[in-house]
């Protein structure tokens, strides 16, 4: 019994190496496969990302064109009537604010002071 020990050992070293050797080889295999399916998906991915990309670029660029366009037909009076009408908006709007505001406080004071 001994004397046959070491080559039953032997014998298992040998087998245990050639199963894992070929299950590495299925695993790396496998691996590439599913690295190439990835580079690929990712490819196709890319590419449609980088379509909807370049769609919206051109939409703007119209946009800009279009705007560009009705600007020139746009004289120095116009820009300052303009201008000054958005000054005025915006200070209407402020105002309305405060008043907003105001009115807020007053009824606040009224609510608190009827309560006393």
């Amino acid at each position: 019994m001994s004397v046959l020990l070491p080559h039953i050992d032997t014998a298992n070293k040998d087998t245990a190496t050639s199963v894992s050797a070929t299950v590495a080889g299925g695993l790396n295999q496998r691996m590439l496969q599913l690295q190439q399916e990835n580079d690929e998906l990712y490819n196709v991915l890319k590419a449609s990302e980088t379509g909807k990309l370049k769609d919206e670029v051109r939409s703007l660029r119209r946009a800009v064109a279009k705007l560009e366009g009705a600007l020139k037909g746009i004289s120095a009076p116009q820009i300052r009537a303009f201008t000054m009408l958005n000054k005025l908006y915006v200070s209407f709007l402020e105002s309305h604010q405060v008043i907003s505001s105001l009115s807020y406080v007053l009824l606040l004071f009224r609510h608190t002071d009827t309560r006393r």
